[in-house]
């Protein structure tokens, strides 16, 4: 969730930043619930297509996961950064979209850290969902 308050821990790099989807995704997905729009329908559907990717994937090896998202979703984040970035231009910075578009792009290198190790998560949901029990 970008807590400001874990960066200490990254600072040395014996701790790597692996940032969460979910978060990423609510934020997008929040500005389409209150002012949907064809931005935030694209926005949604890419993030989709990654998450169709982690499903195929789920119970392979972790060198399986990390071959499969080089194929796949490594493409898919390049289109994403780039598409994001060119929308952001368009955008007022005091929009909500515009902000939520921010989040992801401030986050990018923890948000795709993913793609590179085949043991990492897209998000931190498991996680949360068990601290809810």
């Amino acid at each position: 969730d970008a807590y400001a308050g874990f960066n200490e821990l990254y600072r040395d790099d014996r701790i790597t930043e692996a940032a969460c989807w979910a978060h990423a995704r609510r934020k997008i997905h929040d500005v389409h619930v209150r002012t949907p729009s064809a931005l935030t329908e694209e926005a949604l559907k890419r993030i989709g297509e990654l998450y169709a990717i982690e499903a195929e994937i789920r119970g392979m090896t972790a060198e399986q996961r990390l071959a499969e998202r080089q194929l796949k979703t490594k493409p898919l984040l390049k289109s994403l950064e780039s598409w994001l970035r060119e929308k952001m231009k368009t955008l007022s910075r005091h929009s909500e979209l515009a902000k939520a578009f921010a989040y992801a792009l401030n986050q990018w290198p923890a948000l795709t850290y993913y793609a590179d190790d085949g043991w990492a998560e897209a998000d931190n949901n498991i996680a949360e969902n068990a601290l809810r029990m």
